[in-house]
């Protein structure tokens, strides 16, 4: 069973079981989201490194191309391997940043997070590994 936070509430936080593998995750989420509670982010990011050994923990201040400012935390398990990514995009509401203007629920100004999952899974050794 999953619990997910809706804007006003959220579910207990699961704990992964010991001998489950770390998954490698990103999050994007917008500071203005009315729709999906922050704290989802934290409890996904959380979840997906309870099992996994973190060395290094960095955050980055960016701006988008499209003038949009965000902050981006990166785990990392060794210099060359990121576990997980949050992008915190600020003054964003509920969209798919990067999308196109003519789309519904998306911000076009924003970080192209569809180019972005695509670098952070593709350069993932999990992926190597499985192959």
């Amino acid at each position: 069973m999953e619990y997910w936070a809706t804007a006003r509430s959220s579910g207990p936080q699961r704990t992964l079981k010991r001998d489950i593998a770390p998954v490698p995750t990103i999050v994007f989420h917008g500071d203005a989201d009315k729709t999906v509670h922050s704290i989802n982010n934290k409890q996904v990011i959380s979840q997906s490194m309870s099992n996994a050994p973190i060395a290094q923990s960095i955050v980055e201040h960016g701006r988008s191309a499209g003038g949009i400012s965000y902050t981006r935390e990166v785990w990392r398990q060794t210099a060359l391997h990121i576990h997980s990514e949050h992008w915190l995009l600020h003054g964003v509401g509920h969209a798919w940043s990067g999308g196109s203007a003519s789309g519904s629920y998306t911000d076009p100004l924003g970080p192209d997070a569809s180019l972005e999952m695509i670098r952070f899974f593709l350069s993932n050794p999990m992926r190597q590994n499985a192959m």
